[in-house]
């Protein structure tokens, strides 16, 4: 891994850990072994090194493709999307992204438009498997289809649990709100 690349890393896992105003370019540096005044070999400032690793977290394709297994029932279906972004945003460089978002998101306007953009994207991906499977529009699948912003800002919350807690109690946890909002 070359040293941009190592410093990128370090400073998106450092910014999850501790926040934007949290850093220190000598934190980073030591992290990397090298002087922190080595840092603007690379990066013009320390905000645009944070910026960028935190493009980098965002760009990561690090994540498996999900496959969608229409024959299983609606809350299987469900169980597997959450699964898929549980293991996405649960582990390494996503893990970091996707905490950084969550944090800054209250006082970054760019970062909380990245956050808000991350959200419309599960928002739509849950969506279009609902479409997908309720292909017959009767009253049950307009109900289910009109959960699909519940269910998305639900994904969220369950991915920070799957960060806070690990990811069987995210599962659990995943199980009981899917059963609930399909009974309800």
């Amino acid at each position: 891994m070359s040293t941009r690349d190592e410093l990128l890393k370090i400073t998106l896992k450092e910014v999850a850990k501790r926040g934007i105003d949290g850093v220190s370019l000598s934190d980073i540096a030591r992290r990397v072994n090298i002087k922190p005044s080595s840092i603007y070999a690379f990066f013009e400032s320390k905000d645009a090194l944070i910026k960028e690793s935190i493009l980098m977290g965002g760009e990561s394709k690090t994540a498996p493709p999900i496959n969608i297994d229409f024959n299983k029932e609606l809350k299987d279906i469900l169980l597997d999307l959450y699964s898929h972004y549980i293991d996405k945003y649960s582990d390494g460089i996503k893990r970091d992204y996707f905490v950084v978002l969550s944090k800054e998101s209250f006082t970054n306007k760019e970062i909380y438009k990245m956050y808000e953009n991350l959200l419309y994207s599960i928002e739509s991906q849950i969506n279009l498997i609902l479409s997908l499977k309720l292909s017959n529009v009767d009253k049950e699948s307009e109900k289910i289809l009109a959960l699909s912003n519940v269910l998305s800002y639900a994904f969220v919350r369950i991915m920070l649990s799957a960060i806070n807690e690990g990811k069987e109690s995210a599962i659990w946890d995943a199980e009981d709100l899917i059963t609930s909002l399909l009974c309800s």
